[in-house]
């Protein structure tokens, strides 16, 4: 199986949407439904719910997506593992999902390279569930994630806190005026879905519910309107589209784990990281 039709297949369940995978792997929308139904023919079941708004995954989708993952990951092993092995302990392998490589990890790993240049670095995305059956299965050395887990032989303990803070691109903008501005949802993390409905509750109906925060930005970016981003990236030059704090309403803090195996046999080195956030 062509290995480009998976990769095609996780952005597109990532996104919820066909075009904006489509701009995320520079292909055109027409290109990737025509590599999904490609995916469907050989499977022999349909992959994606074609909804209004964002697309899903059936049942087939969703058996497909963590052996998607397997398949991949794999690969990628298989084609650093020469290195891999003439840099024998050297290389260590860091795990985050999208949005925690948005936020922080992926400052982090400037850090780590400054403050390990002897160390090659193998940095992967995925959700938590596969971040934990590869920290399991001794294919990652360190994972970083919002969501605390408890599992015999894994070592979790908080790193830092982030801050989400209620941005908008209209400066000036106040909570009254959000309700005529789109409002963005970002699932941030299970936590912050929580503290988020004890704050707003159902207060403004969401444009955009998404699982990236820069999908969010970018869509920002066009239309404009509102929603909860770190609070760094109001003072970022980088991002699409300039923010402005909006006051009234208190930010949402997220506590940061790293999680590795108590076995490790890296894990001096993974514990000096705790000075590098």
């Amino acid at each position: 199986m062509d290995t480009e039709l998976l990769k095609t297949f996780l952005e597109v369940e990532k996104t919820r949407h066909i075009g904006r995978a489509a701009q995320n792997l520079y292909l055109t929308p027409a290109a990737v439904s025509a590599r999904i139904r490609q995916l469907e023919g050989i499977v022999g079941l349909p992959l994606l719910i074609r909804g209004k708004n964002k697309m899903g995954l059936t049942p087939a989708g969703e058996k497909l997506k963590p052996r998607a993952e397997e398949v991949l990951g794999a690969l990628a092993r298989a084609i650093q593992e020469p290195s891999a092995r003439a840099r024998a302990g050297q290389q260590i392998s860091i795990g985050a999902s999208h949005n925690l490589w948005d936020c922080v990890v992926a400052d982090f790993l400037c850090s780590v390279q400054s403050a390990l240049p002897e160390r090659s670095v193998r940095a992967e995305c995925h959700d938590s569930g596969y971040l934990i059956s590869q920290l399991q299965s001794r294919q990652l050395d360190v994972a970083f994630m919002f969501d605390p887990l408890e599992l015999e032989g894994l070592h979790c303990e908080r790193v830092t806190t982030l801050e989400f803070a209620l941005f908008a691109t209209r400066a000036g903008a106040d909570l009254e005026a959000i309700d005529s501005d789109r409002y963005v949802l970002v699932d941030w993390s299970v936590g912050f879905g929580i503290e988020h409905n004890r704050l707003l509750a159902s207060r403004w109906q969401p444009q955009l519910v998404c699982s990236t925060g820069r999908v969010a930005l970018n869509y920002l970016a066009q239309f404009g309107g509102a929603g909860f981003f770190p609070r760094s990236w109001g003072e970022a030059e980088t991002t699409p589209v300039r923010l402005h704090a909006v006051p009234g309403l208190e930010p949402i803090s997220l506590d940061l784990y790293m999680l590795f195996l108590d076995s490790n046999r890296s894990k001096s080195t993974i514990e000096s990281f705790r000075g590098l956030f």
